[in-house]
């Protein structure tokens, strides 16, 4: 059997309901699919590190609107980047998790977190019923 990391796909394909669970194919489709999210999320914390260090050089204009300004945007700019930092973990966690064998499934019940759930969040943990119960006992 092929690695899931090496493992070419047809093109267009979608994992499907229809197939076992966590089959070889769906996993190296989520392989693919969160490496390369996990390299866009790199890419953009790589440029937003680089708008925060020009705006540091250009800091200070003598003009207190321009500089709240430049500390506005710089904020922002640095409370952007600290989720894409825990997003990139987010991610790092649901690759190891693929490796152990334990992607796709919750890591509080072990009960399937689902292949829709998993296309439209790929670093889901839990299934919907638990994410909501969680959710839920937050607020």
């Amino acid at each position: 059997m092929k690695d899931y990391k090496t493992m070419e796909l047809p093109a267009g394909y979608k994992p499907k309901i229809s197939e076992p669970y966590m089959c070889a194919q769906q996993k190296a489709y989520f392989f693919q699919l969160l490496s390369q999210q996990r390299q866009e999320l790199m890419n953009s914390e790589a440029e937003l590190k680089h708008k925060t260090i020009e705006a540091n050089l250009n800091h200070s204009t003598g003009d207190y609107i321009d500089d709240a300004e430049t500390d506005m945007e710089a904020k922002l700019t640095i409370r952007t980047a600290s989720r894409t930092n825990l997003l990139i973990t987010k991610y790092d966690k649901a690759l190891k998790r693929l490796e152990d064998g334990t992607y796709g499934y919750s890591k509080e019940s072990g009960d399937e977190i689902g292949i829709k759930r998993l296309m439209a969040r790929p670093v889901a943990e839990l299934t919907i019923a638990e994410q909501e119960i969680k959710e839920k006992s937050e607020r």
